[in-house]
């Protein structure tokens, strides 16, 4: 498999998202890990095209049933998951995983969701 894992990182201090930084620039002894978040890349992208990483909160326009008992719909949280071993969605609650309804694949993601931003920057859109 040839595949580069790309990051992202949230700094704490600066309040602000750092993209395009070379992971290998950033050693375990120059991280300070109480400074920066390392969000990784799911190595998939939404239907306009962007890489979606870990942290991303992702809208679609569809909803099912289960999707109506919810008071936000629309919104889902990227996280990882130790159980699934593999990245999937939790409700904007950013707490509870889906368990049922949209799966975390590349054709899910393609024609159904859409970034429009993350857990640090964008929590208006989590409840």
């Amino acid at each position: 498999m040839n595949r580069t894992i790309k990051f992202k990182f949230w700094d704490w201090n600066k309040k602000e998202m750092l993209e395009g930084v070379p992971a290998m620039n950033l050693t375990i002894g120059h991280l300070n890990v109480n400074a920066y978040i390392p969000l990784q890349s799911t190595g998939l992208q939404d239907k306009n095209g962007v890489a979606v990483f870990e942290g991303d909160i992702l809208e679609t326009e569809q909803t099912s049933v289960r999707d109506m008992a919810d008071e936000d719909p629309y919104h889902r949280v990227v996280k990882w998951d130790n159980e699934e071993g593999g990245f999937t969605f939790y409700w904007n609650d950013n707490k509870t995983k889906q368990t049922s309804g949209w799966k975390f694949c590349k054709n899910t993601l393609k024609s159904n969701f859409k970034i429009i931003g993350n857990v640090f920057e964008d929590i208006k859109f989590l409840r």
